[in-house]
C-alpha cells in the first residue's frame, strides 16, 4: 500500500484514539461535578432514606429489588445517565425512569411461593410437606423456624420474602416474637 495512504490511515487511528481518551476524561470531569450537586440534593438524600427503610419488593427476571416512587427534579432532568452512575456507584442503586421509581437490589432473597415451598436462587430448600404440623395443616411457624435454622446453618441471611399468586412480594418477619 502506498506509504502516505498508510500514514493518513495512522493518523486517523490516533485521532479516534485520542478523541475517545479526550471525551472519556471529559465525561468523567462532568461526572465529578455532578456528583457534588447530587450529593447536596435534600430530594435525592429524601428518597434514599426512603429507599432504604422501603418494604416494597419488585421482580423481573434478573433481581428482586426494594423501590421507592422518584420523579427525577426538574433541575436533574437533563442528567439522568449521570444521575444513574451515581446512584450506582455511590448508594447501590438505580433509575427506573419508566416507572418513576428508585431501586436498589435485594441480591438473593429467600422466597416463599403460594403452595409453601421456600426458595433460595430457584432452588427448593424447605418443602413445603415438612412446613406441616400434626394436624397435617400447614404451619407457617414451623415454616418460619425451619427457615430460621437454614439461615443459622448457612450464616446467610437474607431478606425472606412472601411470593403471591399474583408475583406480587411482600417480607416477611420469621423470628419469633419475644
Amino acid at each position: 500500500m502506498n506509504k502516505s495512504i498508510e500514514k493518513l490511515i495512522k493518523q486517523r487511528a490516533d485521532l479516534v484514539k485520542n478523541s475517545i481518551e479526550a471525551k472519556s476524561a471529559l465525561q468523567s470531569e462532568i461526572q465529578a461535578k455532578l456528583d457534588k450537586i447530587f450529593d447536596k440534593s435534600k430530594e435525592l438524600k429524601e428518597a434514599l432514606k426512603e429507599l432504604d427503610a422501603s418494604t416494597e419488593y419488585s421482580a423481573n427476571e434478573y433481581d428482586i429489588c426494594r423501590w421507592v416512587r422518584f420523579e427525577v427534579p426538574e433541575s436533574m432532568q437533563e442528567f439522568t445517565v449521570e444521575l444513574n452512575t451515581y446512584l450506582q456507584d455511590n448508594h447501590c442503586a438505580s433509575l427506573d425512569l419508566k416507572n418513576d421509581a428508585l431501586m436498589a437490589s435485594c441480591g438473593e432473597c429467600i422466597i416463599v411461593n403460594d403452595e409453601g415451598d421456600v426458595f433460595l436462587d430457584q432452588k427448593l430448600i424447605i418443602d413445603s410437606k415438612l412446613c406441616k404440623d400434626d394436624e397435617g395443616e400447614y404451619s407457617t411457624e414451623k415454616r418460619n423456624k425451619l427457615i430460621e435454622e437454614y439461615m443459622e446453618k448457612t450464616g446467610f441471611f437474607p431478606d425472606v420474602l412472601l411470593q403471591s399468586e399474583r408475583g406480587d412480594l411482600s417480607l416477611i418477619n420469621t423470628k419469633e416474637r419475644e
